[in-house]
């Protein structure tokens, strides 16, 4: 299967990290405080049979906006500038 195929599929990721970079938030708009926060997905699997059908518990929302997230880059920040 094609990466092009998965368009509009539910795909199950299985191994994953998350990657912070330091990037002006003037020149990138998927940043917040100067952190970029970028999903690296190492190995994943279509989900192709009907009968196994994903229901969402939530929806996708900007990972800026979560304060859980806006917390732990705050601190990170503040740990840096002390």
């Amino acid at each position: 299967m094609n990466i092009t195929d998965l368009k509009s599929r539910v795909i199950m990721i299985t191994d994953w990290t998350l990657e912070m970079n330091r990037v002006n938030s003037a020149d990138v708009f998927t940043s917040y405080g100067g952190l970029e926060v970028k999903l690296i997905v190492r190995s994943f699997k279509p989900n192709v049979q009907e009968k196994d059908k994903v229901v969402l518990s939530r929806h996708p929302v900007n990972l800026y906006r979560d304060d859980e997230m806006k917390t732990l880059i705050q601190n990170y920040t503040h740990q840096c500038l002390s």
